[in-house]
């Protein structure tokens, strides 16, 4: 009988890893990815916007597009020169995205410089 209850608990553990589901999207609060992603150190760079902005925006769009946050995805959200055109910036500034959240207005700021210098792939 020991041994029996040895082997099903030794089944259950082994196998208790293969019988999870994933999780998918993230597993955090948007001020959580707002910390996690607060810096005072701004350049607008497509890299740094990648790396500072969109954090905050995979909260909402875990899954939706697999390149959504490419230079290739993003720039068609982008009229470089021209950040009043550029949807990406005119939805960030009126505070329609991130919905959850709102973005700091240095990194704002950034989005803005990146569009109007060109949003080029840096």
């Amino acid at each position: 009988m020991r041994l029996l209850l040895i082997i099903v608990l030794a089944s259950m553990t082994s196998c208790s890893s293969v019988n999870r589901r994933p999780v998918y999207g993230p597993v955090m609060s948007p001020q959580q990815a707002m910390a996690l992603y607060d810096t005072t150190d701004y350049e607008p760079s497509y890299r740094w916007i990648k790396s500072n902005v969109f954090g905050v925006c995979s909260y909402c769009h875990p899954n939706t597009k697999a390149d959504m946050f490419s230079y290739t995805g993003i720039s068609v959200l982008v009229v470089p020169g021209m950040p009043e055109q550029s949807l990406l910036y005119q939805r960030v500034a009126s505070g329609e995205m991130p919905k959850r959240t709102k973005l700091r207005k240095e990194k704002i700021q950034v989005i803005y410089d990146w569009i109007k210098n060109g949003a080029e792939n840096n």
